[in-house]
């Protein structure tokens, strides 16, 4: 379902149709369902490039993507970069998941041998 979602992005393109945001965030949504992490990514970028003004909806579309694949610190990126781009503060809670994923990733794993 996400490479659909991303196709007709481009076709929009191929056929001089500008993707707002009502197209990108359920093309994210659907990466994320997927755990697609990468595909998101560039779609973030290209809604970045796009000049449109993300929503919190999307940033936690492609933060959940990037948690499901298993990249945190990605996840963490795209939530600074709304920062970056919104007048307002992005909502706190995405902040905290990215945060505490990134944190645990970082944490070592408990050793195996802890058994008898």
């Amino acid at each position: 379902q996400w490479r659909k979602a991303a196709e007709l992005i481009g076709e929009m393109r191929r056929d001089g149709l500008a993707p707002n945001l009502a197209c990108y965030t359920p093309a994210l949504a659907a990466c994320a369902d997927a755990a697609e992490w990468r595909p998101a990514l560039e779609l973030w970028e290209s809604l970045l490039r796009d000049g449109i003004t993300p929503d919190a909806l999307a940033a936690g579309a492609a933060l959940d993507a990037c948690l499901a694949g298993r990249v945190p610190q990605s996840g963490l990126a795209v939530v600074e970069q709304l920062e970056q781009v919104r007048t307002r503060r992005p909502p706190r809670r995405l902040f905290t998941r990215a945060e505490a994923a990134a944190a645990l990733a970082a944490t070592p794993a408990p050793p195996n041998d802890t058994l008898p």
